[in-house]
């Protein structure tokens, strides 16, 4: 009986791997095999290997730890790798031999730090550590000029390293930290469209917000803001700037010269401050979503 039970599992697992081919170069067939379980797999191949967030089970049916699946395969193999929700305090080893990497996702587990070697992960373009306690992000992160989506909200981070060098990042997601103070180094990331820092206690913006010249999503609400930076109110891409919840006292104004404030905005959330002027620009009825409940104003 255990005899013919033990071969019934591994009839199952050999059901639960499916050998696939893909050209290569239009010359060499490559035998790529995929490992299925119930709601998950892990797929192996020279270009790519994805690890998904449910893991998969060994030839005795037994669960593997999604680290566990990760050390057995080459990590020159992956493209991908998920490993969320696993209650992780470190991430084992070294990732600089993860050189074809381009997506890695860490979220909701306990880490205090990233691992060593993200400076190796030269094709990366998503990062993502979520809900986690760090405490900072490490300097080296600047060495990721593939870097398009860099996401740490949810977190303890109290200040930011210096972002130079990260050419290609669009997304960045510092929401609900400790932030006081953001790093002016970037507003020389020539590609960065959205920045998020809402739920933090920054009591101010980098002074030259205005050169970051890609930026078209300011997320800054429940903070500690009492004013904007100079001449960011002439940012010619912004279309989305929400500042509630914070201890504006004015926003800035430009009586004689209406067209240049903001002249994208087209969603502004001021509601919940202490704003006792309301801006002239816009009574123009350019900007179509605006929000301002909760000030001192007056009059409008």
């Amino acid at each position: 009986m255990l005899e013919r039970k033990r071969t019934e599992q591994d009839r199952l697992t050999r059901e639960r791997v499916d050998w696939r081919e893909t050209k290569r170069d239009d010359k060499n067939l490559v035998i790529r095999p995929v490992l299925l379980s119930a709601a998950s797999f892990v797929d192996v191949s020279p270009a790519a290997a994805v690890l998904f967030d449910e893991g998969g089970r060994d030839r005795g049916g037994r669960r593997l730890h999604r680290v566990d699946l990760l050390r057995r395969f080459p990590p020159e193999t992956f493209d991908e790798v998920r490993i969320t929700d696993e209650g992780l305090t470190r991430l084992p080893g070294s990732w600089k031999e993860y050189h074809q990497l381009r997506v890695l996702d860490v979220s909701v587990n306990i880490l205090k730090s990233l691992p060593d070697g993200l400076e190796h992960l030269r094709q990366l373009e998503v990062l993502r550590a979520d809900h986690n306690q760090l405490l900072h992000l490490p300097s080296c992160l600047s060495s990721l000029q593939q870097l398009r989506e860099l996401s740490a909200r949810s977190n303890q981070i109290q200040y930011l390293p210096n972002l130079l060098g990260m050419h290609c990042l669009h997304t960045l997601n510092l929401s609900d930290n400790k932030l006081r103070e953001v790093d002016g180094s970037i507003c020389d990331l020539p590609e960065l469209s959205v920045l998020r820092v809402d739920h933090n206690e920054l009591l101010s913006l980098p002074k030259d917000l205005f050169f970051l010249h890609s930026l078209k999503q300011l997320h800054a609400q429940f903070n500690f803001l009492t004013s904007l930076p100079p001449d960011f109110h002439m940012h010619k891409r912004v279309e989305i700037l929400d500042l509630r919840h914070n201890l504006l006292r004015q926003l800035p104004d430009v009586k004689n010269e209406l067209e240049s404030w903001f002249p994208s905005l087209h969603t502004l959330d001021v509601s919940n401050n202490k704003l006792e002027v309301f801006p002239e620009a816009l009574r123009t009825g350019r900007v179509k979503h605006v929000n301002l409940e909760h000030n001192l104003l007056s009059l409008i």
